[in-house]
């Protein structure tokens, strides 16, 4: 199997009916590889996110695709762990910047618009 256009007997096929046979034939191995990797909670998510990318891309995916297939769905974990991370790491600073900042009396509004105007005067 290839992208439509990439051989011979793919430039016969039109891309939706490619991509429903890629679909059909290696999603049930993409998802199970996902789900060693990250649990069935996100697998889904992963192995959607991969078919996804080779609709997008569909004009590079080889003609045997499997490890292709695997090797997106490896990046794909990879980023939603720097994404996890990334969203950690801001929560904690923001837990570490409220907890040492001093509460905002009375409406923020108001000191906005306080501020404004000290910032004009000046």
């Amino acid at each position: 199997m290839s992208g439509p256009g990439s051989s011979a007997e793919g430039a016969d096929q039109e891309p939706t009916e490619w991509f429903d046979e890629l679909f059909g034939r290696y999603f049930a191995r993409v998802y199970a590889y996902a789900v060693t990797r990250v649990g069935g909670t996100l697998a889904e998510e992963v192995a959607s996110e991969t078919f996804v990318i080779a609709w997008r891309r569909r004009d590079v995916v080889p003609d045997a695709p499997l490890a292709w297939l695997i090797g997106v769905a490896r990046n794909v974990i990879r980023e939603q762990c720097r994404q996890a991370v990334r969203q950690d790491l801001i929560a904690a600073e923001l837990r570490a910047w409220a907890a040492t900042s001093p509460p905002v009396a009375g409406d923020v509004a108001e000191v906005a618009v306080d501020r404004d105007v000290l910032l004009r005067a000046l």
